[in-house]
């Protein structure tokens, strides 16, 4: 009975600790960050990445130039590494990104071959 009663005071302790842990972490991910894709097709080269957070779980948003916005699927951020894939043009896109420094810096993986993204966290007005 004892082993079991402290079994469950442990979990609780470290489902406290986590959950506070993995909030904070999203919070440096969440807002609207500006990003370039060079190598990109004109109108996919530039726009916006509207990350924030519902029901714990982390959304994003890809906003063109043009105003078009297509959701983010399968929003991870881990160990400052944010991965995320969409769907254009009836192809999966994956995204991988290193936060580091405030900006993120990473790789699209296309159909036509990987090329580079870069972004910065716009200034919240």
């Amino acid at each position: 009975m004892r082993q079991i009663c402290l079994f469950f005071v442990l979990a609780t302790v470290s489902l406290l600790i986590a959950v506070p842990a993995s909030a904070s972490e999203n919070e440096s991910i969440k807002g609207t960050w500006e990003y370039q894709v060079p190598a990109a097709a004109y109108e996919y080269s530039k726009g916006q990445l509207i990350i924030a957070e519902k029901d714990g779980e982390l959304t994003l948003v890809v906003k063109f130039m043009d105003g078009t916005k297509i959701p983010g699927e399968q929003v991870k951020f881990e160990d400052n590494q944010l991965t995320f894939g969409v769907t254009l043009d009836n192809e999966f896109i994956k995204v991988a990104c290193l936060l580091d420094d405030g900006k993120l810096a990473g790789e699209v993986q296309s159909p036509e071959g990987p090329t580079q993204l870069t972004a910065t966290k716009k200034k919240q007005e």
